[in-house]
């Protein structure tokens, strides 16, 4: 493996692009599950040869000449059992009230008419493979919408769905297939490759001839719906602004915590945004590419190899955020959390803000305490939105902004925010949300930085409102401090250096005047009571893994609200 990260931080790089797995209809008497005949494990995207279950080697790609040519862009480096496979296929069978269904390792397998959905893994088209779901009585004559959804950095389709045992876009295929319903295609892309971000014109292409693919078996190209979380949100994003003009048309994006400006994430410090170290090491193939001292390290934007901009100007212009215009006229559902260790609330806001001022209709949800996970409120649009479509009925989202509350954070329970500050911890996740909230206060700090690092601080809340911060050591000496009032952005974002001496540095927070507890933090002692917000400076600088250890959040997050029993608020 190319990683040295654990399995379940991989696990969270997935995404899970929207956890629809709630997705179950009742759609055909029980059935068995069919194994795929030609092996006993899930195809490996003809590597070697067609049919080889092996895992396929990531190809070293050299830095400076990989950008739109990426390890595993047309195999997949994860091998599948037949136990594996099988078992999943049951879970899914299961979930979809006893559907048939049948993993095939050749799109040439397939059949029409099958009571069955097929899943046929790993169809390499044009530099990129696509697994793609066909609907019970598939048909290459009809003209069946499709959903296309790009996977989380660094996970091919093999990890996502058998591993990671994302059923979400085979969910999707049942919802819609169910009585007299008219049936959706889906697919699960590698996105170009295990370091790509599915932005370069290469992966664009592939979109495109996967549309022409789909469109001469079944799919109808001009009916197409974008779906995903974390890359597979950016590329939501970008296959939808189709910026080579290819043939197909987008009409709805749901984007989970997806990136909206690659050149400014490229400037961000590794120590608040530590999982932005994991997609440095994965690109540059070096385990020590989190490193500032190191030639590969973060200092060394590569962001060319990813957009094939160098500069971050250049990159965000050809990012979600610099051709925005180009979502007018489509469903759009985009939604974030305010802990998130890879991207920072103040670039989400910024697109959100964008996407206002060029009078494009959108649903946004934000949600306090949220690591890099999929959200409820964008997995419930995009499952009313596949049900009235089924039906051959428009939906549109509610427009506005909406704010949820993670009730057990970073990836637990996600309540509208007036349920909670209605019921506490008792809230109903099934609460109607309410539009228009003010954004409550939130702080993005690093858990731990080396003497000198670069590290980001960030404070978001109500246009108008005030506040201040500060960090001080143990004597009571200030490392850094500030105080104002939020304008149009909403929020404050400031890089600087570490401290050059070694210590722990102590936070405080105010809005309008009064303090904000430095505990609901979504870190949690054994009692479940968030760990007050320090900042622990060393002489070395801290590893990804040092900062985040298991948890899909920031080392470090505040906000104004937190999700914990009353006893929480005197015994931290």
């Amino acid at each position: 493996m190319m990683y040295t990260m654990n399995r379940r931080t991989q696990i969270f790089l997935i995404g899970l692009c929207l956890s629809l797995c709630a997705l179950a209809a009742t759609i055909f008497p029980t059935h068995a599950q069919t194994a795929s005949p030609e092996s006993d494990g899930v195809i490996n995207t003809n590597f070697p040869n067609p049919g080889d279950t092996k895992p396929s080697p990531a190809i070293r790609i050299l830095p400076g000449v990989s950008y739109g040519s990426y390890s595993n862009m047309s195999t997949d480096p994860v091998a599948i059992s037949a136990a594996e496979r099988d078992t999943l296929l049951a879970a899914a069978s299961k979930t979809a009230s006893g559907i048939k269904m049948i993993s095939l390792n050749n799109w040439d397998a397939v059949q029409e008419g099958q009571p069955a959905i097929q899943i046929v893994n790993n169809v390499p088209i044009k530099g990129a493979t696509y697994t793609i779901v066909l609907p019970p009585g598939w048909k290459r004559s009809a003209h069946y919408p499709v959903l296309l959804s790009g996977n989380g950095a660094g996970v091919s389709n093999n990890a996502r769905l058998w591993k990671g045992s994302d059923t979400s876009l085979i969910n999707a295929i049942a919802l819609a297939s169910t009585r007299d319903r008219s049936g959706l295609i889906a697919a699960y892309s590698n996105a170009g490759g295990t370091e790509s971000q599915g932005v370069d014109d290469h992966t664009y292409k592939s979109v495109g001839a996967f549309f022409d693919f789909i469109g001469q078996n079944g799919g109808d190209p001009m009916h197409a719906i974008m779906a995903g979380g974390s890359r597979g949100g950016g590329t939501a994003l970008m296959w939808a602004i189709n910026p080579l003009d290819l043939n197909y048309k987008v009409v709805a994006v749901f984007a989970d915590i997806p990136p909206t400006a690659y050149g400014t994430l490229s400037q961000l410090s590794v120590l608040t945004y530590p999982n932005l170290g994991y997609i440095n090491e994965a690109l540059v193939h070096d385990p020590n590419a989190y490193l500032y001292s190191n030639p590969n390290g973060p200092s060394n934007s590569h962001i060319g190899l990813l957009i094939g901009v160098n500069d971050a100007a250049g990159a965000d212009a050809k990012s979600p955020i610099g051709m925005a215009e180009r979502l007018k006229d489509k469903v759009l559902v985009i939604g974030r959390g305010t802990h998130d260790p890879f991207f920072p609330l103040w670039e989400f806001l910024r697109f959100d803000d964008r996407l206002t001022a060029l009078g494009i209709t959108h649903s946004t949800v934000i949600t306090l305490g949220q690591g890099h996970v999929g959200n409820t409120f964008l997995e419930t649009q995009v499952r009313a939105y596949i049900d009235a479509l089924s039906q051959g009925k428009a939906y549109q989202p509610p427009p506005g902004r909406f704010i949820y509350i993670d009730l057990a954070p970073p990836e637990g329970p996600q309540v509208p925010l007036p349920a909670f500050l209605k019921d506490g911890l008792n809230a109903d996740p099934k609460a109607v949300p309410v539009a228009g909230l003010d954004l409550p206060f939130a702080a993005e700090i690093p858990a731990g930085a080396g003497v000198g690092n670069p590290v980001d601080i960030s404070v978001c809340g109500k246009i108008g409102s005030t506040y201040s911060y500060s960090a001080k050591d143990a004597a009571g000496k200030a490392w850094t401090s500030a105080a104002g009032t939020f304008d149009a952005t909403e929020c404050a974002h400031v890089q600087i250096k570490a401290p050059d001496v070694p210590g722990t540095y102590t936070w405080s927070f105010t809005s309008q005047d009064k303090p904000i507890a430095v505990t609901n933090t979504p870190l949690r002692n054994e009692g479940g009571c968030g760990l007050p917000a320090e900042t622990i400076v060393t002489t070395l600088q801290p590893s990804p893994a040092d900062l985040t250890g298991n948890q899909p959040t920031l080392g470090f997050g505040v906000d104004q609200y937190s999700a914990q029993e009353a006893s929480c608020a005197t015994s931290p």
